[in-house]
């Protein structure tokens, strides 16, 4: 009976994001992504001419600023999402998540379900962004994004399980990824935790944990970046 009403509950929920819509099923999150968007002349001029995009955001990574433009170039099932930075009419910086996660073998068959820009050390940007597998819904990606040496870069990476990324009151970041023990995918997890500060430019571990209470998952997908303020 309480496998029954876990079920039904997964029927009802839909889950909303910036980019993208997952709607639970007893399969997993069936993932469809927001329809593209229409973009200026010269921003499609810097861009693949079959480039689906998928977010533009004006940032501040660098003092004169930039724009972050998610972009795709694959189909429905294999999305192929690019994080380029577009600056003075050209493109700056440009990473497809498939040569990013290439030993993983991961990158191309997510979409981008939610991204943002948050401060760090001495009231510097970084760009945060989450992307979620088209398959069962299950895998989160994130990409952070920041300057170094005048160049944008990819200052930290990672695979997770239905993860979240948390930016703490403190400066600390987290990382909180499911186990993956639970009785079913989209059953309660629980949750490995890293956390991070910031060296040289990019995030460090300097601590782990795991919680002693299983969570829900859904949630914690549904939500993968966590600003405290």
């Amino acid at each position: 009976m309480k496998r029954l009403s876990f079920i039904l509950m997964l029927l009802a929920i839909v889950c909303p994001g910036w980019a993208q819509q997952a709607t639970m099923t007893p399969m997993g999150a069936v993932v469809t992504p927001h329809s593209p968007l229409q973009v200026s002349k010269e921003l499609r001029s810097v861009l693949p001419k079959n480039a689906a995009v998928r977010l533009v955001q004006p940032t501040s990574m660098a003092e004169d600023g930039e724009e972050a433009v998610i972009y795709e170039t694959g189909d429905r099932f294999e999305p192929n999402p690019h994080l380029a930075v577009v600056k003075n009419g050209s493109r700056a910086a440009d990473f497809s998540l498939a040569d990013l996660f290439q030993q993983d073998g991961a990158g191309d068959n997510y979409t981008l379900f939610k991204a943002s820009e948050f401060e760090w050390g001495d009231k510097k940007k970084a760009f945060i962004a989450a992307f979620r597998s088209i398959g069962d819904g299950a895998g989160t990606i994130f990409v952070l994004l920041n300057v170094r040496d005048h160049r944008y870069v990819v200052a930290w990476k990672k695979e997770t399980t239905q993860g979240r990324f948390k930016v703490l009151r403190n400066g600390q970041l987290q990382v909180w990824d499911a186990d993956g023990e639970g009785q079913c995918v989209w059953c309660p997890q629980h949750y490995k935790v890293s956390t991070f500060e910031w060296k040289d430019g990019s995030p460090a571990v300097v601590g782990r944990f795991t919680t002693k209470h299983a969570l829900d998952p859904v949630s914690m997908s549904d939500n993968p970046i966590a600003i405290e303020k």
